[in-house]
């Protein structure tokens, strides 16, 4: 009877449906996937029980933990690194750890790979450094070793009592590494065709399934896809599990790498890429090898989108990442009808440690992550209760009411505008802003559901207060945007972005404008080509877009032995994608009669060096683009605006300058406190600059420097409209 009830009111009845696997039974189709810390990596709120927050994630009802072993602080080396999970020193952590990820009723797999490292030295296919690191070229006699050693480790995940085998070859590992060709260019048996370049990886799953027995769950993680110049293809992706299916149960598909940036946004990717992003992968893989069972990762966010993967036998399990972080419990809480009480993952990465350099690793919706020793599941109720008073209904004074509310207060939630949401009224507007909408909603909900009294339009006057009594007020009114000060002849109409976003400004005819560095040419950075050429023809499909040179772009032309093939490479999609390319050049554009002249001036290298900054000249700008008209309005793109004077002695009108990336880190009252050129405290790290009759807008920019850091510094983006008369 509770099975029929169950299948009646539970909404989603595909991703709550039991699955067997040879002996084992899912009580669903969710799997946690192992997200882990390595031990140098100490979290002090938080006890590491091989997952992050696993104890909580193991009691959410998740149907398969996935557990990675990340060493010890005694150890300080986790299994890529050489680490045994099974050594006699270490089985009492993994021991209890196992316990943990059970505690719920939950099954747990364990994850192996094929190490790094070899008796402490790194080693890669052909001696390459792997993410920046030095390495040695692995030999065929320390390769058996690796795999005898695996298949040792294998066997034990069985005597051990873990219920499946993740057979990791994802990402990093050294079989990923193998199998591309740009990471393996060895002539001998482990190299050159694609059967030898795959042979590290058929033997692993040879010896696993030797040392497990035919009736122990295997389960393949692989990428389909690294996104990394040199990867395997998706073909012989599809190749390799050919090679392997029948000693594999289970297909576990994801993409991307963990130690390259370009990569590894695809791997855990933000807003700017889809939901559910491999599914063509598994309908491919589901085609061509039918009695394979697939586990999909990566992107899939609700239970909805877990329900639809599910139903249309697109896969038949499922794994989740980030919403689990957001919300351990939100398995359960699908499955009792409580659904409108999930906290959503609004992807913004803060958990991922990688994204955030370890600057401030949390989750931006759930605080007990990473905090369970210090921030309680159920909050106590208070044994004196408290007439408490929260001035502003942004997000923050939401959830405030809420944790007030919880604890037993009586809550007033006091609004200056007509409704709840603050700046997130302004923030989740946009295309790739979905996430952060049903954040916004969800919490909205809540508010709704709970006891807090909420009162709009209202101005928290010392008497309003006053009279309402208070035993505790919270101020949580957020922060205004600061006004940018633009002295013009009332031709350039500025706006900033949250004012057209809040007011819906129409601005007619729209360009876009593209000042360079669009990309980080470094040696340890990769380039994104595809990525960009897709935005480019987005872009150029509703607008004209003008693009000019920084000194990214110089520094890949003018270095064609460090970054090989890279200028080719970009220059095409520059090319291909129908800009209008400003590379000491100038274009007009001509609105009731009045032309605008748009240049783009490409400095020398020289201009970008640090400390000593060089002079440089009108009589430049003239020579490269001409001499400035008297009858056009002149738009000078000039990445850096360290030249100010310059570009005003030649007679600009308008600058559009940046580079400075804001100043980094800005202090109010000193502004931005250095730029790329070593410069401190510059009056030009972001903002309005006026040289003669010359406007230099620089904008503190999207990005961030080579130290991926901003304080005090968010990102920007101008918009401008130009009036003619």
């Amino acid at each position: 009877m509770n099975a029929i009830i169950n299948e009646i009111e539970n909404p989603y009845p595909h991703l709550f449906s039991p699955l067997r696997v040879k002996n084992l039974i899912y009580r669903n189709r969710v799997v946690c996937t192992p997200m882990g810390t390595v031990p140098t990596h100490t979290i002090l709120s938080s006890t590491d029980y091989g997952t992050v927050s696993a104890y909580d994630k193991a009691l959410g009802g998740s149907a398969m933990m996935n557990m990675t072993y990340h060493g010890s602080q005694r150890t300080k080396t986790f299994e890529l690194c050489g680490g045994n999970p099974f050594d006699k020193y270490e089985m009492d952590i993994i021991r209890e750890q196992l316990s943990v990820h059970k505690a719920g009723g939950a099954l747990c797999s364990f994850g192996i790979a094929f190490p790094w490292h070899y008796e402490g030295v790194l080693y890669t296919p052909s001696g390459r450094p792997f993410a920046g690191r030095k390495a040695e070229k692995i030999t065929s006699d320390i390769i058996w070793k690796q795999l005898d050693i695996i298949e040792d480790k294998c066997r034990k995940v069985k005597e051990f009592g873990f219920d499946s085998l993740i057979a990791d070859l994802s990402c990093d590992t050294m079989i990923t590494q193998f199998m591309a060709p740009g990471f393996n260019d060895r002539d001998d048996e482990w190299g050159g065709s694609f059967e030898n370049r795959a042979r590290a990886g058929v033997e692993f799953i040879r010896r696993a399934r030797k040392a497990v027995g035919p009736d122990f769950v295997i389960e393949l993680r692989m990428s389909a896809e690294l996104f990394m110049p040199g990867s395997y293809t998706f073909e012989e992706l599809c190749k390799f599990v050919g090679m392997v299916k029948d000693e594999i149960d289970i297909m576990n598909i994801m993409v991307g790498m963990d130690e390259y940036h370009e990569a590894s946004v695809k791997m855990c990717p933000m807003i700017f890429e889809p939901h559910m992003g491999n599914i063509k992968y598994a309908k491919k893989i589901r085609e061509l090898y039918p009695d394979l069972l697939i586990n999909l990762c990566t992107g899939i966010m609700t239970p909805e989108e877990g329900e639809y993967i599910i139903a249309n036998n697109i896969a038949d399990l499922v794994t989740y990442g980030r919403s689990l972080n957001a919300d351990p419990y939100w398995p359960i809480k699908a499955q009792t009808g409580h659904a409108d009480d999930i906290v959503p993952c609004i992807r913004c990465n803060q958990c991922y440690n990688a994204a955030t350099r370890h600057f401030n690793t949390a989750c931006s919706v759930n605080p007990r992550y990473r905090r369970e020793n210090r921030v309680p599941l159920i909050l106590p109720k208070t044994e004196c209760p408290k007439q408490v008073v929260i001035i502003g209904g942004g997000p923050a004074g939401m959830k405030a009411a809420l944790t007030a509310a919880e604890k037993g207060h009586h809550v007033m939630l006091l609004e200056a505008a007509d409704k709840l949401g603050g700046q997130l009224n302004i923030a989740d507007k946009g295309k790739y802003k979905g996430d952060l909408r049903r954040y916004h909603n969800y919490i909205e909900h809540q508010i709704e559901k709970s006891q807090v009294e909420v009162r709009l339009n209202v101005r928290a006057t010392r008497e309003y207060l006053k009279n309402l009594e208070p035993d505790v007020i919270i101020i949580a009114i957020g922060a205004e945007p600061k006004t940018l000060k633009y002295e013009t002849d009332n031709s350039i109409k500025v706006y900033q972005v949250t004012d057209w976003l809040k007011e819906n400004y129409e601005l007619g005819e729209h360009i876009v404008v593209i000042g360079g560095d669009m990309l980080v040419v470094k040696e340890w950075a990769a380039p994104h080509f595809d990525m960009l050429a897709n935005l480019y023809k987005k872009l150029v499909k509703r607008y004209p877009v003008y693009y000019a040179f920084g000194n990214h772009e110089q520094r890949m032309k003018e270095e064609p032995l460090t970054y090989p093939g890279w200028w080719q490479s970009y220059w095409k999609v520059l090319k291909d994608s129908g800009m209008h390319v400003l590379v000491n050049k100038s274009e007009e554009i001509i609105k009731n009669g009045t032309a605008m002249r748009i240049s783009g001036i490409t400095l020398p290298r020289e201009c970008y060096r640090k400390g000593r900054i060089p002079s440089l000249s009108a009589g430049y700008i003239d020579k490269k683009i001409g001499k400035a008209s008297d009858k056009n309005f002149e738009l000078l793109l000039a990445h850096t605006p360290t030249f100010a004077k310059t570009y005003a002695d030649w007679g600009a009108d308008l600058v559009l300058s940046g580079h400075f990336h804001g100043g980094t880190i800005r202090i109010p009252g000193l502004g931005g406190v250095m730029t790329p050129q070593l410069q401190f405290f510059s009056p030009l790290a972001r903002g309005n600059v006026t040289q003669k009759n010359t406007n230099i807008i620089v904008s503190g920019g999207l990005g961030t420097h080579s130290i991926n850091v901003r304080l005090n510094n968010l990102p920007q983006l101008v918009v401008l409209t130009w009036k003619t008369h």
